[in-house]
């Protein structure tokens, strides 16, 4: 039959690691734009993912309406970095083409008002069958089979998860040394003839470059620290409470599949792990609050229980104006649960810019060292200051918040049940003290510097250090000097460089003192 498409099995690939991305919020963009603008949104992003692609050795690439696939083979040339390493390359390099076409919408449509431009990335390896399509002079090579089924179920996760990258364990172990990876969870993925497959994600953020990557044109750049903003974005889209997404009309009632005397559930507003996160508003007094859920019934609940409890345990010692408030824990025979504060201004981060006065900065600073204090006196080392973790109240006032990974610095009766944590940095590479970077235990001071490193963003509207790998990062933190502060604040650079002094001892002794230290030089702050 002349002009019909001729199918063809053009090969298969016992090995391959696949990379598929879709833009997130691609609907609500073309509800905003018309289709030309579409097109020109595309067609810009699409150009540079292309490039982003091609750079890192990707093959048979195809586009699909706002999402694209992508496949990576090792070569017979042992020198040449696996194609798992090289896809999480072109992955990374993918966040940084959404941040220029993010920029790009800004100055193509300032007074829009369009929400942020938003991509997710997954990752899986394994045996793909590549088919021709169409006719001889006007075909294409289209991979397929379960190993890009999953890699697209993956890249569908990131959106529930909050993630830029989701990555199979699979293809972290065949990438190598070097992979900076954040979260995990265990995803129920259906697999073929309807089986479901237990898949063990992580969540990439970032590649330390090797000698031998840069020599094969390996180009992560600036990937690290987009792909940190990228992630921190997705997340707020995905957790909702700190954005606009809290307000979003269109959630299902019915779709809740949870139910707690007490509370009514407006929307659920992420999710990770073992737990779910909602709005709900307490029914006693209409009180909005932040709904934490464990499912106790599920599989692997019981190694989730016990940081589960331990962050209820450790806030609920504290009673204080600037930590977050804890108002019930509670169990029924399906949920563990906590009822938490609800921040509707979302964190510090949305203050950024010219609020960031020098009086508003060593307000803030005072605050959070106020309920570092508080925290610190009771034994808890907090281990991820940073502005996310620092809440706007509507009155102006700010609460610290998020303890998942603090931790006691007092044994108690309850050592048992408190998790076991390794030698390995805990925190965020960005406000991590040197020696949280060296793996070593945190102490008080540990959170006083990340602290530092705070005031330091907020009074100059940059980290102090920046790098374009991990590693390189955390070897700033660990060894480089505090960088002067401009001239308008030259006064507070003795706080700033003792605040992040690389030895812990000569840092402040004590939240208190710092206080002390903003009132001597600035008795208005």
């Amino acid at each position: 039959m002349a002009g019909m498409a001729e199918t063809a099995t053009d090969g298969q690939l016992r090995h391959a690691s696949v990379l598929f991305s879709g833009i997130h919020n691609s609907s609500a963009l073309s509800a905003q734009l018309h289709a030309s603008e579409m097109a020109e949104l595309f067609a810009q992003y699409h150009s540079q993912a292309s490039q982003a692609i091609v750079e890192h050795g990707g093959a048979h690439l195809q586009f699909t309406g706002d999402g694209l696939v992508a496949v990576f083979t090792d070569t017979h040339e042992s020198a040449n970095p696996p194609g798992a390493r090289q896809a999480i390359a072109a992955a990374l390099a993918l966040t940084l083409a959404a941040h220029e076409c993010r920029s790009w919408l800004a100055q193509r449509f300032p007074a829009r008002d369009l929400g942020p431009f938003a991509i997710g990335v997954g990752l899986h390896c394994g045996s793909i069958t590549l088919y021709r399509l169409g006719v001889a002079h006007n075909s294409q090579v289209v991979p397929i089979g379960e190993t890009v089924n999953i890699a697209v179920r993956l890249q569908a996760a990131t959106r529930e998860l909050g993630w830029s990258l989701a990555a199979s364990k699979a293809v972290l172990t065949r990438a190598g040394n070097g992979i900076q990876t954040g979260a995990q969870t265990v995803l129920a993925i259906k697999g073929a003839k309807a089986v479901a497959l237990m898949l063990e994600a992580l969540e990439v953020t970032g590649l330390a470059i090797s000698a031998g990557d840069k020599a094969h044109g390996m180009k992560i750049g600036t990937a690290l620290t987009t792909n940190a903003e990228m992630s921190a974005r997705l997340a707020q889209v995905a957790l909702g409470s700190r954005l606009k997404s809290l307000k979003a009309p269109s959630f299902d009632l019915d779709a809740v599949p949870v139910r707690l005397n007490g509370y009514r559930i407006v929307r659920k507003i992420g999710s990770g792990g073992m737990t779910e996160v909602y709005l709900a508003e307490r029914q006693s007094d209409g009180l909005s609050v932040v709904l934490k859920i464990l499912h106790s019934s599920a599989k692997n609940a019981a190694e989730q229980l016990l940081p589960f409890i331990q962050e209820y345990a450790l806030l609920s010692k504290i009673s204080h104006p600037h930590v977050v408030r804890i108002h019930d824990q509670g169990f029924t025979d399906d949920h563990i649960y906590i009822a938490m504060e609800y921040f509707e201004r979302g964190d510090l981060r949305q203050l950024f810019g010219r609020e960031m006065t020098q009086k508003r900065v060593l307000g803030i600073i005072k605050e959070v060292a106020s309920a570092l204090d508080a925290i610190h006196k009771e034994g808890i080392i907090h281990r991820d200051i940073k502005p996310e973790n620092i809440m706007q109240r509507a009155d102006g006032s700010i609460a610290l918040a998020d303890f998942g990974i603090a931790q006691s610095m007092q044994p108690t009766q309850d050592t048992d049940f408190m998790p076991e944590y390794g030698s390995g940095a805990v925190g965020t590479p960005y406000y991590m003290s040197p020696e949280q970077a060296s793996g070593q235990a945190a102490t008080a001071q540990s959170d006083l510097y990340s602290l530092g490193v705070m005031m330091f963003e907020m009074l100059t509207g940059k980290r102090p250090f920046v790098a374009d790998s991990l590693a390189l990062l955390l070897e700033a933190h660990r060894h480089a000097q505090t960088p002067a502060l401009p001239a308008a604040h030259a006064h507070l650079q003795g706080i700033a460089a003792k605040l992040m002094h690389k030895t812990p001892a000569l840092r402040y002794a004590s939240a208190q003192d710092l206080m002390a230290d903003i009132d001597r030089l600035n008795p208005q702050a």
